[in-house]
């Protein structure tokens, strides 16, 4: 029975193996994509940028060969650094507008020329040659009026004194400049033998600032309230600078007389450091009516700086101590006094016996 029961029974079966020539690689268990609703995959990854292609032996013309997506962007850690690095160059800053100059802090009088009578009296051909011309607005708070182009001023006698160039201010600082030549510099260069014949002008009318600084108070050239003077030319044919040593005295004299006593403001050398080359005179209004004249003589300024830099230079050093000049008087006081002693008891001994003579210089 029991032989009968172990034929009964089926043999095992054995589990299949893999051919020996096949192998497992890890591709076998990469898993899918998900799938997306619509039956759509995940899409790949983009592919990588592409480098420009060029032909053999050249690099390829710009704009071709480079695929669009390749293109760099800047970044803001890419301004960092050229921020950073000197020699990376920045984009450039826009320019700041300029600014114009501030008004005044008193406004002058408008008014049209039939009514000013400065610009009546200019129109007298034996006073002056001034053309009247329109007012000026602008720009900003520059300009003003009543204008004239002022071209000549004539002396006493008739003879002109030429205005080079010509001069645009309002009519009254024209009628000053004008008698200020008429009754202050030309009979001055008839007493120094000779006559006025021209004015050589460095500035009129310009719409600034005081000395040319930008947003400052506006200088009284912005209203054609001021003048510059460069120099002056005689009928001899000499011609000066304002400020020349070889001025005629007179001429220098009666100059910054003058001037300061008909303008409100006067300013030449010695004053800001702006006016060492040209005299500016102007009739700029002030509440307390005060006048403003500071115009120093250069030969006399360079003299006082001479002696305040000789002042001030460090002294030797034995005059500064002082100390071998005294010992030196002392040992010259006490061999004269020794001298003198000895001199003394040799009479006393010997009262017969001449004393020596002391040598004297002229």
């Amino acid at each position: 029975m029991a032989l009968l029961s172990s034929l009964q029974k089926p043999a095992p079966v054995a589990a299949p193996q893999a051919d020996e020539d096949e192998d497992e690689t890890p591709d076998m268990h990469v898993p899918l994509p998900p799938v997306r609703p619509g039956g759509e995959t995940a899409a790949a990854s983009p592919p990588p940028n592409r480098e420009r292609l060029a032909p053999e032996g050249g690099l390829a013309p710009d704009g071709q060969g480079l695929a669009p997506d390749s293109v760099p962007i800047p970044s803001p850690r890419d301004e960092r650094s050229a921020a950073l690095n000197p020699e990376v160059p920045l984009p450039p800053e826009a320019p700041e507008p300029p600014k114009g100059p501030t008004p005044p802090a008193i406004e002058l009088p408008v008014t049209s020329h039939a009514e000013d009578p400065a610009c009546a009296a200019l129109a007298d051909e034996s006073f002056a040659v001034a053309e009247q011309i329109p007012p000026i607005e602008g720009p900003g708070v520059c300009g003003g009026g009543p204008l004239v182009r002022l071209t000549g001023v004539k002396r006493k006698d008739g003879g002109l004194i030429l205005i080079k160039p010509a001069a645009t201010l309002r009519c009254g600082m024209a009628k000053e400049l004008a008698e200020y030549l008429r009754e202050d510099v030309s009979p001055s260069a008839e007493a120094a033998g000779t006559k006025l014949e021209k004015l050589e002008i460095a500035g009129s009318f310009q719409c600034r600032g005081r000395n040319g600084a930008a947003g400052g108070k506006m200088s009284e050239h912005g209203r054609a309230n001021a003048v510059d003077l460069s120099g002056f030319g005689f009928a001899d044919g000499k011609e000066f600078g304002i400020f020349a040593a070889e001025l005629p005295e007179p001429v220098k004299t009666a100059a910054k007389a003058g001037a300061c006593a008909r303008f409100a403001t006067v300013l030449g050398p010695g004053s800001d450091g702006f006016h060492e080359t040209h005299l500016h005179i102007d009739l700029q209004p002030r509440r307390s009516k005060a006048k403003l004249c500071q115009w120093s003589d250069p030969e006399v300024a360079k003299a006082k700086d001479e002696d305040s830099q000789e002042a001030e230079a460090p002294k030797p050093a034995s005059a500064k101590d002082g100390e071998p000049e005294k010992a030196d008087a002392g040992k010259g006081e006490a061999k004269g006094a020794s001298s003198n002693a000895q001199a003394s008891g040799r009479k006393a001994d010997r009262p017969d016996e001449p004393l020596p003579k002391r040598s004297e210089t002229p």
